[in-house]
């Protein structure tokens, strides 16, 4: 059967991701579901050293456009077995760190990618991490936040 045109896309971009030096993969089942984390499994084993990929819980998708909370205990330690039950192929464990919020401060070592689906928005993701924003405009951006 092979990889589909879409999946070999996204192998594409987690790789280049790496060659850029991204080294904090993060994750979520419920993105796919079943999708994100197979994928990363498929295109980045064996990992480098040094590559942490995260996973979080809370959230389930019981159907398309829906995304509900679901934060008890068994969901979100059946969320963590299922992350890492994607390792069981492989010889080095997946490194899944399961949670529910990041603190999104301005951190000079943390950039989020969101969406990022093609090797052009990656780079310029990448590429934002090289803007500094002075006091004055990091503050009207934090008041723009409530």
């Amino acid at each position: 059967m092979g990889t589909s045109p879409v999946a070999a896309a996204a192998g594409r971009v987690l790789r280049r991701a790496l060659e850029f030096g991204v080294n904090f993969i993060d994750t979520a089942n419920s993105y796919g579901p079943d999708v994100n984390e197979r994928l990363i499994a498929e295109f980045l084993h064996p990992y480098p050293a040094g590559v942490v990929i995260a996973t979080k819980g809370g959230l389930v998708r019981p159907g398309p456009g829906r995304w509900e909370p679901d934060g008890r205990p068994e969901q979100l330690r059946a969320a963590c077995e299922w992350s890492a039950s994607i390792s069981t192929s492989c010889t080095r464990p997946i490194v899944a760190v399961c949670r529910w919020t990041i603190p999104l401060a301005h951190s000079p070592v943390m950039l989020p990618i969101p969406g990022t689906s093609s090797i052009t928005h990656l780079e310029e993701n990448v590429a934002a991490a090289t803007i500094r924003l002075s006091d004055g405009e990091l503050a009207r951006l934090d008041a723009l936040g409530g």
